[in-house]
């Protein structure tokens, strides 16, 4: 059975990611959750800029998975080990 959510336990969220599969990602892990609402889902600061102030999130997520997985990749030496790190991280 579903579970019954009152509007105002929603919490509305906005993305802003640049790498497209990634938001995608955060997209479709935000729409599992019944008291989540994604309300933009931003390829750039920019974008952000232009869509954010219509859909009035309270949440906004920015995340920068790139520039830790560029970190991960040197402290792992290799873009293999990069990977299994990030996807250890992502998973848990």
């Amino acid at each position: 059975m579903a579970e019954s959510v009152k509007p105002e336990e929603i919490v509305s969220v906005a993305i802003v990611e640049n790498d497209a599969e990634t938001r995608e990602g955060w997209v479709k892990l935000l729409e599992g959750h019944p008291r989540v609402k994604c309300v933009a889902a931003c390829e750039s600061g920019e974008a952000a800029i232009r869509r954010i102030p219509d859909c009035r999130p309270q949440v906004i997520l920015r995340t920068h998975l790139q520039h830790i997985y560029e970190k991960l990749h040197v402290h792992c030496r290799t873009e293999a080990a990069a990977k299994k790190t990030m996807g250890s991280y992502l998973n848990s």
